[in-house]
């Protein structure tokens, strides 16, 4: 069922694993139209077309060139090279869509705001090897690829900044590293159990992506489900397994935590749910759905 009665014609970039794959489902129970652009490595559904690209090799991008979209998902531009590519690639795009990071903004919060950050007059760096993709830390990546479209993209724009997702299709294991050390009774290293981190819920991350879609909302968003702390999460995990967490005092490369924070990282979501955006008000019950006994 169509929520705006009209069928899109819509390009999802990298869409066959986790939130991507969510957002594809719920597109296509939509009554969209559907092609996947990926590196071809999964092909989850029989009802899309698929175009196999790799954005680290520009050539591949050419089925593509002078295309037209109602819609564009761009779930895998890392850098501003990634951005460079995509500019002049279109005839025609109604609305591209970034999923961005909040780890765009600088620092910890609780709670970053939207318009800590000024693309539109962000400065653009000359692009090489070096300080790209290798030497320049995810967060500025992503901030100069965000700058790029901002500043050079000729079709209506949105940026999704993204908290860390979750959900039963999770891929990163992040939280599941977390389950895996506590129920074997293995030591988990954490700077600080009351740093407080946000979370989008995988069925949000789609909800959120196809609302500013459909409404046609252009600009930056925060998203996020809700906010835990490191030791709340803890909590619920000790209490689906029955294990109790064995905290390290000294951090290596065994023991540490991929949610191991020093302070607040939360977003700010005023602005999302101004436009209608509605989290999951079972936050935490679905966080412990997740987790097995």
């Amino acid at each position: 069922m169509i929520r705006n009665e009209q069928k899109l014609n819509i390009l999802v970039i990298g869409g066959t694993s986790f939130f991507g794959k969510q957002l594809v489902e719920d597109l296509l129970q939509e009554g969209h139209e559907i092609t996947i652009a990926s590196r071809g490595n999964r092909r989850p559904f029989t009802n899309v077309k698929y175009v196999i690209i790799d954005r680290d090799v520009s050539s591949s991008l050419q089925t593509l060139k002078d295309s037209s979209w109602d819609r564009v998902y761009d779930q895998i531009c890392m850098n501003e090279r990634h951005a460079e590519m995509m500019i002049s690639l279109f005839k025609n795009v109604g609305h591209y869509i970034h999923i961005s990071t909040g780890s765009v903004y600088d620092g910890h919060s609780t709670g970053h705001l939207e318009d800590e950050l000024d693309m539109e007059n962000y400065p653009l760096y000359e692009f090489d090897e070096v300080t790209l993709g290798h030497g320049a830390a995810y967060g500025e990546n992503k901030r100069r690829a965000e700058a790029i479209f901002f500043q050079k993209l000729q079709f209506p724009f949105t940026a999704i900044r993204f908290c860390i997702v979750v959900g039963k299709d999770d891929t990163s294991k992040r939280l599941d590293y977390h389950i895996q050390k506590i129920k074997n009774t293995e030591e988990i290293y954490f700077p600080n159990q009351n740093a407080r981190m946000s979370f989008i819920t995988q069925e949000d991350a789609s909800s959120f992506l196809r609302l500013v879609g459909d409404n046609k909302n252009y600009g930056a968003y925060n998203i996020m489900s809700g906010i835990l702390s490191i030791g709340e999460l803890v909590n619920i995990i000790e209490d689906k397994t029955n294990k109790t967490l064995i905290e390290a005092f000294a951090k290596n490369k065994n023991n540490s935590s991929p949610y191991g924070i020093e302070d607040d990282w939360c977003l700010n979501i005023d602005k999302a749910i101004s436009i209608g955006y509605k989290p999951n008000s079972n936050f935490k019950r679905y966080f412990q759905n997740l987790i097995p006994r």
